[in-house]
């Protein structure tokens, strides 16, 4: 039985988990199980903004990081994707892909980029990089989990009552 390790980050903004309790209640009472990202981004505001619209809108529990060098992948807590913003100040996301995809640990989860720097040439490049999908930065947090669900191929929500 594996067990999740994560070190602290020196910042309290840096490392959070989020549990809608009322959405939770409706998938557990639905028999569904409650999605699990993880978000790699630098951005407090947008890490809020994610980790509230998915837990609120979708009932998903959403753990945030924005340092990845506080991440230790050795072991992972049962992560269905991440969400990785591409540029951000300490590590660009597209050298953090790679060492996911190489990891024996996260080589199975699927990455969704999030990005604000959305050119048409990157498209060839993310396609290299064998990510599973692309949400350009300004995005609909009303919308942000089914937006993630319909590049997984996953079925809609149970939850969608806004």
């Amino acid at each position: 039985m594996s067990s999740t390790t994560v070190r602290p980050p020196a910042s309290n903004l840096s490392l959070v988990t989020a549990f809608s309790g009322v959405s939770n209640d409706l998938l557990n009472r639905s028999g569904l199980t409650p999605r699990r990202l993880l978000l790699i981004d630098d951005e407090p505001d947008i890490c809020f903004l994610v980790q509230s619209a998915l837990g609120e809108f979708e009932g998903w529990h959403v753990a945030t990081c924005s340092d990845p060098d506080t991440l230790v992948f050795g072991v992972t807590p049962p992560w269905d994707v991440i969400l990785l913003e591409v540029s951000m100040t300490r590590l660009a996301g597209f050298a953090l892909v790679p060492a996911l995809r190489t990891n024996p640990a996260t080589s199975h989860i699927p990455i969704v980029l999030l990005t604000s720097q959305l050119m048409p040439r990157d498209y060839a490049r993310f396609r290299q990089m064998a990510v599973d999908g692309v949400i350009a930065k300004p995005f609909d947090p009303l919308t942000l989990g089914r937006q993630i669900a319909a590049l997984l191929g996953w079925p809609a929500a149970a939850k969608a009552t806004y």
